[in-house]
């Protein structure tokens, strides 16, 4: 994170703007009441990447949601693509690497035909070699077990898995440190999460079955010890555990498929030191032929295990995550992982991390292609939720952000183009993510706008537009209040509602602008409608009793309101770049951002006139957002605050 402006300079944006007396927050999607519109006394008007700036907060990894902002903080969603393959190559290599010098020992130790006279006769030092049996017979029946359970199918790897599961929430709920429900099989991707978790715990197990071969005395039980430990710390640092395993959630729940493996490297110290205490004295374990073969058995089978199922295909994984920045400084404050799937097929335009989180009181939604899930504000993850199938069946990749109306999260997940999956509107309750109701619309498909939530007074309905229909949903239960066909083939931009008129662009696949008249106890009525250069992707403004859209290709049109009429329309600016990232307004001033990072500051007449065209020479896809007098713009690699002029001054 780069500081380019001394933090004072936003506290006194937040606190010293003479007639600001209330902060405003950007809490989702559009701002605070959908409609692009910040409430501000004084928004910037040009700034560039040293002028203006007042703190510069890299984000990793990728996206194009937006940021919402809330008291003094920042939120944004991003995806991590990373590459879980390597782990293993490094586990099973460690384990290959130790195998060898193993088989070098005992060729040696052939041809030396040692004879050990001594006999052991204490009790502790008989205990001990029975331990010692006993441990190594343990460890390798667990081992042979997974095995088993590996090779007969992904499914069978519930019953083991539940028992750690369970064993790991009594620990933490007995230490009271259990802060969420947990659930292992909880979408399509669990079958290969369970193998991942289970083939490297035998990975990593089986080097603790080679050192039973080595005198007590040897060092390399100690040398064994701590290539367990590194091959756990390895595993642990980079499983993609399934729903519920996040940053937050007690380690000791994490680490009980590997208790095996520290009590195993804990034993061979032990063992190490009992040995040379005992100078001479014979090993019981690893005497005989047929110990020796049954030790080989087992790491073998890891070694096939683990290269079957994650060696032998692509294992790209995909981390959604939800990071909080200090609205004053730019400081990360904290970050978490919702959930870590493989990657589903998304447009080369799009991201994984595209949705814009909500906010409502202490709960942060955020939403992503394979599922959803609420934090509070400092972090901890409240529930999740998974939508099965959404990885296979996406073509172009997430769009529509979730809407929080009172006690109620709202999500819609289209079917796509010649994909199999069925379209869904799914009611969830915020406080608990239980679900409260879900339709799967035939009619509905190829939509990516945002719905929007219109209280008539006697009920509250969920405006979503899917392809060629415009439909209302009843908040309370999901019945279909009514449909209305609309030209629109692709929606992307999203509604707008501002009392009883709901506004709607979009051109796609054929396309309008349109005002209607939201009825009590019909479909709306239409009160105007143009063809002229529709909105295909960036949503509508309304602002100042006018509506702006414009088209990927900065054709900006500025319409009357209430009559529909043209007031103005022109192009915007010129040079390389598409305007996908939606318009914004706030003091008398309309923002239009370019893709290839220039923004243009258009002010609200009855002619068109730019007043300033600033850049940060970086790519920009994601839609801005004001709070506190400042303008922030997410770049692909980076989030801005932008100063006003005066503040900066």
């Amino acid at each position: 994170m780069v500081r380019l402006v001394r933090p004072t300079l936003v506290i006194l944006c937040f606190s010293c703007v003479p007639g600001l007396s209330i902060a405003q927050d950007w809490p989702g999607w559009r701002g605070e009441r959908s409609n692009g519109v910040g409430v501000v006394s004084r928004a910037p008007e040009r700034w560039s990447p040293t002028e203006n700036v007042v703190w510069r907060a890299e984000i990793e990894g990728s996206g194009i949601s937006s940021p919402v902002v809330v008291g003094q903080r920042v939120y944004v969603t991003t995806a991590i693509v990373w590459e879980r393959r390597t782990v293993f190559q490094l586990v099973v290599g460690s384990f290959a690497l130790f195998g060898i010098p193993t088989l070098a020992y005992y060729k040696r130790k052939r041809q030396q035909t040692e004879r050990v006279s001594r006999v052991h006769r204490t009790v502790v030092l008989q205990t001990v070699h029975v331990l010692d049996a006993a441990l190594f017979v343990l460890l390798a029946a667990t081992v042979l077990v997974f095995a088993t359970c590996m090779a007969m199918g992904p499914h069978t790897l519930d019953v083991p898995l539940h028992i750690i599961r369970d064993v790991g929430v009594t620990v933490a709920r007995s230490l009271g440190r259990l802060q969420t429900n947990l659930s292992i099989l909880t979408w399509s991707e669990a079958a290969e999460h369970n193998r991942w978790i289970i083939s490297s715990a035998m990975a990593v197990a089986s080097l603790g079955l080679i050192p039973f071969l080595f005198p007590s005395q040897s060092i390399t039980r100690v040398a064994s010890a701590l290539a367990m430990l590194v091959g756990l710390a390895l595993a642990m640092a980079y499983i993609p555990w399934p729903q519920g395993y996040g940053a937050h959630v007690p380690t000791g729940i994490l680490i009980v498929p590997y208790l095996p493996v520290i009590a195993i490297a804990v034993w061979h110290v032990f063992r190490y030191v009992v040995g040379q205490r005992q100078c001479g004295s014979a090993d019981g374990a690893g005497t005989t032929t047929g110990v020796r073969l049954a030790s080989i058995v087992p790491p073998a089978l890891s070694l096939a295990m683990c290269v079957s199922p994650n060696l032998s295909r692509d294992e790209t994984v995909v981390t959604r995550r939800l990071v909080c920045f200090d609205m004053v400084s730019g400081q990360k404050i904290w970050r978490t992982d919702a959930f870590t799937a493989r990657p589903e097929p998304i447009s080369a335009l799009n991201s994984y991390a595209t949705p814009t989180p909500s906010v409502a009181g202490d709960t942060i939604v955020a939403a992503f292609g394979p599922g959803v899930a609420a934090f509070n504000l400092d972090g901890r993850l409240r529930w999740s939720q998974i939508f099965p199938g959404w990885i296979e069946g996406s073509v172009y990749g997430a769009g529509s952000s979730p809407i929080i109306d009172g006690s109620m999260v709202f999500v819609t997940n289209d079917r796509e183009y010649e994909s199999q999956r069925q379209s869904q509107v799914i009611a969830y309750s915020l406080q608990t993510g239980a679900e409260l109701w879900r339709q799967s619309p035939q009619f509905a498909h190829d939509g990516y706008a945002t719905p929007v939530i219109h209280h008539d007074g006697n009920r509250t309905l969920l405006l979503t537009l899917t392809a060629r229909t415009l439909v209302a949903y009843v908040a309370s239960n999901g019945e279909v209040a009514w449909r209305l066909t609309t030209p629109v083939g692709n929606p992307v931009p999203s509604l707008i509602v501002n009392g009883d008129t709901l506004y709607v662009t979009g051109g796609l696949s054929g396309g309008y602008t349109a005002a209607y008249h939201l009825r009590h106890d019909a479909a709306p009525e239409e009160l105007w409608t143009s063809h002229r250069s529709p909105a295909d992707v960036s949503s509508p403004l309304l602002y100042k009793d006018r509506l702006f859209t414009i088209t990927s290709t900065g054709v900006m049109v500025s319409y009357n309101a209430e009559s529909g009429d043209v007031i103005w329309r022109e192009r915007v600016g010129s040079g390389l770049g598409v305007f996908y990232s939606s318009l914004v307004a706030a003091d008398d001033k309309v923002y239009a951002v370019r893709s290839n990072g220039t923004t243009y500051v258009i002010a609200v007449d009855d002619r068109f006139r730019m007043v300033s065209e600033s850049s940060l020479h970086e790519e920009i896809f994601a839609s801005p957002a004001f709070a506190r007098d400042c303008l922030l713009l997410r770049t692909v690699s980076a989030l801005y605050c932008i100063g006003s002029e005066e503040a900066s001054h």
